[in-house]
């Protein structure tokens, strides 16, 4: 397993009680986890600090601006877009989210070790994208 201990991730669900349990996991689990309530928080948070985020964790149905549109933004940045994306929603139609540019999907509700496990596997995958254009 990759040590992850560090890894910067930036949480955005506009649940409050979501994100606490999101943001307390990471932290558990030595993430450093930046959380938002929002979809414009945290696009506000990664234009400004797109190199200051290794993964981000967006809630697909947020009432600003949601995680789908989070991504397509993300997807234009010429920094954003290579930084792995984990979408997570109680809606079980997970296609939008895939084909936005979401790397992974988790439906709600999931247990804190799936999720930490879908952040090992995209930090291994970024490895391998860094590895491969090496």
């Amino acid at each position: 397993m990759l040590n992850s201990t560090g890894l910067r991730v930036v949480v955005a669900d506009d649940e409050e009680i979501n994100l606490f349990i999101l943001i307390k996991n990471m932290s558990d689990n030595g993430y450093l986890p930046k959380g938002f309530d929002g979809g414009i928080a945290v696009w506000d948070y990664l234009q400004k600090n797109p190199y200051n985020v290794d993964i981000v964790i967006l809630d697909k149905m947020m009432s600003d601006l949601n995680g789908v549109e989070v991504i397509k933004l993300m997807k234009k940045h010429p920094v954003l877009r290579h930084v792995p994306i984990l979408m997570q929603s109680g809606c079980i139609d997970i296609k939008e989210g895939l084909e936005a540019g979401a790397d992974c999907y988790l439906v709600k509700p999931f247990s804190a070790e799936k999720m930490i496990a879908a952040i090992e596997e995209l930090t291994r995958m970024d490895v391998k994208k860094l590895l491969i254009k090496a």
